[in-house]
């Protein structure tokens, strides 16, 4: 059976820093964005909060527009 490219197994998964510096801005700034669901769900393992870096790319293909980011992963699926 073949897995998906986006599988958590294969996906490169980053840190609320790492999502900082793509996004230029702070760590905190993440928190805030993602409570207030400004930029793509994280993922959430073992107490550590995570962003799919997949999800991350396509929501700058999308000009940080959250409603074009939902749009075109649906359609991804």
């Amino acid at each position: 059976m073949k897995t998906q490219g986006n599988d958590l197994n294969t996906e490169k998964l980053l840190s609320a820093s790492a999502v900082g510096k793509i996004l230029d801005c702070g760590k905190r700034t993440v928190y805030r964005y993602s409570s207030c669901r400004r930029i793509p769900a994280p993922v959430r393992l073992s107490g550590s909060t995570k962003w799919k870096q997949s999800e991350i790319n396509l929501f700058l293909e999308c000009d940080c527009d959250m409603d074009q980011f939902n749009a075109r992963k649906d359609t991804a699926k």
